[in-house]
């Protein structure tokens, strides 16, 4: 049952073999002494624990650092990113000096707090989109620092994020925007909702109810949805009757939340769950038909006219035809032929573009339906449908579609489909889909040879460097040296030729983390390039490639050589975290951190000596606060 909720929260945009278990998609700087004083916060804890772990080498060295790093960053201007640091340094030094880590976190979690969402109620949809995705970042963080903390002190942890939920009731209250809550507090307060469905599923329901008062329903309100459906069923009834009920408010014009709610009550093919309650059936059904009413109303009152209005309502045209009719014919067939004429009404105000992707999008539902089902009999037709295609676009996303379908089963016929894919981008990142597929099978057949000769086909070209590095790390931990030296020699040739992007970082870190243990002095001349790279490095970008063609992603997950691979997880700024560095820190920690010195990010070079730190204080980076979470995946 719950691998059932999964697939249909996932159907939506998403087939990702990773997580068909889970439910959610994929959210004034106060000083303190004892957080930003060195001299103060070691008088505080001169015979703390501290005492066993100094008698290390360089243990009081990079606690120093680490206290340098807390200061340095209260000057950082992206707050959310400069307080997820600090609050690293505070899980570092804690069993160190715990009153000075308490400070820390206490720091931390107040230079995201007061940061001021932007306002987006007069500004462009660009600007709001990236207000909004702002605010998701504050939440997140927000989230982060306090499941850091949690981790020692649950009360007090607890007790700051009720802080800063009265915050926002309050700039609420005393703004002059009526009863509506702005997009960007609704959006903090879903995500804060998120976080906590586990541990006070009654909290995180009271914060989604008060999230629903804005205009427009917040993204983080699917996950939050899904999550508490498998916490408890019945708060997140609650929450779904709100939401429709919010929806009315708004003019039942499009949200994307309508196809959370759909997919909260019903099967892909239409059907209700088992546990659907009939009344909420009949209410979610008829939202379906008042809302196709109402767009076509205002249509014939020629009151749709603008861009944005127009594509709303394509957007909705499209949910109505691929999910609102499957389900009211299965359901309340009596109200299927109202709901069609206004449907039918919607399509003749779109545009062909319109209409034809809207199209697509409701035959792929019933494809997918079909996989879920196990029923891939129509597998012939498929292909016969992307071959006739005419639309460009479309018929690549349909080719990519049996890539995924068919990639497990048969590689080298999804590699066939991959190559008529005609967007240059789509068609790389496909044919590397079934190249992992195929990595996985050297790698569990023992085959180091054909392994090499897949990573040499992927075409990403900083990814086939990492995994011929990858490949040499496996023959040096048993016998062949002098192959995996020459493999790792390829490995860089490759990566050296790449752009300076976080992904050419990121496998140069790697290739000089495999190339130490080895040879030590070709080690670290790979890792001083490596940072040098990264100064090259814009710090704002992200290596995401943006989606083209139809708004639907297919991602997919590859478990090689035992870890969860993708081709959507490209390296970023963010994503570096130099753990690699620990290996050079035991063998030359003098080199080791002179090298960190030269880092001109800010953030960066934050991030090294951190992991310098842990290196030293035998703190790994891992735990609940250091996962990558499923929002991180398909977050554009």
């Amino acid at each position: 049952m719950k691998k059932a909720f999964a697939i249909r929260a996932l159907s939506n945009s998403i087939i990702g073999n990773r997580f068909r278990g889970m439910c959610a998609f994929v959210l004034l700087i106060c000083c303190y002494q004892g957080a930003v004083s060195q001299p103060q916060a070691k008088k505080n804890s001169a015979k703390a624990p501290v005492a066993d772990a100094r008698g290390e080498p360089n243990t009081e060295e990079v606690i120093t650092q680490l206290f340098g790093i807390v200061n340095e960053l209260k000057g950082e201007s992206d707050k959310p990113a400069a307080a997820l640091l600090q609050s690293e340094v505070a899980d570092v030094l804690w069993r160190f000096d715990e009153p000075a880590a308490r400070s820390i976190f206490r720091l931390a979690f107040d230079t995201v707090r007061q940061q001021s969402p932007n306002d987006s109620s007069s500004i462009d949809p660009k600007a709001k989109s990236e207000a909004v995705k702002e605010s998701r970042r504050q939440a997140s963080a927000i989230k982060t620092i306090l499941k850091r903390y949690g981790l020692y002190d649950r009360k007090s942890a607890e007790a700051w994020l009720q802080d800063f939920e009265n915050d926002i009731k309050s700039d609420e209250t005393n703004s002059n925007k009526g009863p509506r809550m702005s997009p960007e507090r609704a959006e903090l307060l879903a995500e804060m909702a998120v976080g906590l469905v586990f541990q006070d599923p009654k909290e995180a329901q009271r914060l989604g109810l008060l999230s629903l008062s804005a205009e427009s329903i917040p993204s983080a309100f699917s996950p939050l949805l899904m999550a508490l459906r498998n916490r408890d069923k019945a708060l997140s009834d609650v929450l779904f009757r709100q939401a429709l009920l919010s929806m009315r408010g708004n003019g039942l014009r499009y949200d994307s939340a309508l196809l959370s709610l759909a997919n909260y009550e019903f099967f892909s093919d239409g059907r209700p769950v088992p546990d659907a309650s009939p009344p909420d059936v009949g209410l979610i059904i008829q939202y379906f038909v008042d809302a196709a009413i109402a767009q076509a109303t205002r249509f014939r009152n020629a009151s749709v006219r603008d861009a944005d209005e127009q594509a709303s309502t394509g957007n909705l045209y499209s949910f109505l035809i691929s999910r609102a009719l499957p389900i009211v014919a299965f359901n309340s067939p009596d109200k299927l032929v109202l709901l069609r004429s206004n449907v039918g009404e919607l399509a003749q105000e779109l545009t062909g573009d319109q209409r034809q992707q809207a199209e697509m999008l409701a035959s792929l539902a019933q494809q997918k339906s079909n996989l879920i089902d196990g029923n891939d009999s129509d597998i012939e037709s498929r292909i016969h449908r992307a071959e006739q295609e005419k639309n460009a676009s479309t018929r690549d996303f349909l080719f990519r579609n049996l890539v995924i379908q068919l990639m497990r089963r048969d590689p080298e016929q999804a590699l066939e489909f991959a190559r008529k894919i005609d967007a240059a981008e789509m068609r790389a990142q496909s044919e590397d889909d079934v190249y992992l597929v195929l990595l996985q099978k050297a790698f569990s057949g023992g085959s180091n040879d054909d392994a090499r000769k897949l990573a040499l086909k992927l075409n990403d070209v900083a990814g086939r460097a990492r995994w011929l590095a990858e490949i040499a790390g496996r023959l040096s931990s048993r016998t062949d040296r002098t192959e995996a030296a020459n493999l790792l020699s390829e490995a860089y040739s490759i990566a050296a030729k790449c752009d300076n992007t976080p992904a050419k970082v990121a496998a140069l870190l790697f290739i000089a983390k495999e190339f130490v243990l080895s040879d030590q002095n070709r080690g670290f001349d790979i890792l001083s390039e490596a940072l040098k790279t990264a100064n090259r490095v814009d710090p704002k970008a992200d290596g995401k490639t943006k989606p083209s063609g139809p708004t639907m992603r297919v991602i997919t997950m590859t478990v090689v050589d035992g870890k969860e691979r993708s081709t959507d997880l490209h390296a970023t700024v963010d994503s570096i975290d130099f753990n690699e560095i620990g290996i050079f820190a035991e063998r030359d920690y003098v080199q080791t951190s002179l090298l960190g010195e030269d880092i001109k990010d800010r953030l960066l070079r934050s991030k090294y000596f951190l992991a310098l730190a842990r290196s030293v204080l035998h703190v790994p980076r891992q735990g609940s606060g250091y996962e990558l979470t499923f929002e991180d995946l398909i977050s554009p």
